[in-house]
Formats: C-alpha cells, structure tokens, sequence
C-alpha cells in the first residue's frame, strides 16, 4: 500500500509511547506536505519495501521548501513507519509561527484507501489526512493500544 498526503493538508497529532494524546505539544496543520522515503535496506525483512523517511508540513510550499530533508526519494510505502524524521513550519491560530522537528518518530498515518476505480496504477493507496506521531522509543506489538491501526497500516 501506498500512501499520499490529502491535497487539502494533513494534522499532526501527538501522542506519548502508550498511545495517549500528549497533552504538551498540540496538533498542528499544513496545507502543504511532502512525504520522503527510501527502499528498505538490504538485509531488512519487515515491514514494507518503502520507508517513510520525512515527514514535512507547511503552511505553505515556500515554508515546505526550507524544511531540511535526508531523503529525496518519494516513498511508495505503507502508512505505518518507524524512524520519521518530522518537521514543520506552521502558524498557530494565534498567529505564531512555529518551525520545529522531531527525529527517529513512529508514525501512523490517518485517512481513508483510495477505490481502485481512481485510476492509480501502482496499486492500492490510502490518503492520509493525518498522522499521530509518537515517540522513538515507542514499542509497538499486540498489547499496545494502537498495534491495531499500526499492523493494517491504515488508521483506525
């Protein structure tokens, strides 16, 4: 499955290891995204053939193109992604602007898979809309409480 941000912008949510929404640090929104990847590298055996390497959202394309990123690939990757760097450079409903980022982030994209009948050749897609990004440290398997959205990769 791959994935492609909503035209209309994408959320960040954040949420702390056990999957809880981190009341210190409150979602931000971009109308401007730009997802990178690269192939899993030789040797790996899980997950996807595609990693979601940045995660970048603007308020705008100028602010998307000053966001440093390690990956110049697009990902053709699923939703679901361990070690994202995610960075952004938006404007609060106060008017303040925010530039800031966090490295080696779990990752959940949250949205809907786009119907086949859209035309996409590459297979399934999903639209993101959103993305709960959590700590590195996170440790997904089946007793937390999101092992349900990470392992389908599709939100919930």
């Amino acid at each position: 499955m791959g994935i492609e941000p909503s035209s209309n912008g994408v959320f960040l949510k954040f949420v702390d290891a056990n999957g809880n929404l981190d009341p210190s640090k409150p979602a931000i929104f971009g109308k401007a995204v730009r997802l990178r990847g690269q192939l899993r590298p030789a040797g790996e055996t899980e997950g996807s053939e595609d990693w979601l390497t940045d995660l970048l959202v603007a308020d705008d394309e100028s602010g998307l193109n000053e966001l440093p990123q390690s990956s110049h690939d697009v990902p053709y990757t699923s939703a679901s992604s361990k070690n994202v760097s995610v960075q952004w450079q938006t404007t609060d409903s106060k008017g303040n602007k925010t530039v800031s980022g966090l490295k080696g982030q779990t990752t959940i994209a949250l949205g809907y898979p786009v119907p086949d009948s859209a035309g996409h050749s590459k297979g399934r897609r999903f639209l993101a809309e959103g993305f709960l990004v959590m700590p590195a440290q996170t440790q997904m398997n089946e007793r937390h409480k999101l092992w349900h959205a990470w392992k389908h990769g599709i939100g919930f």
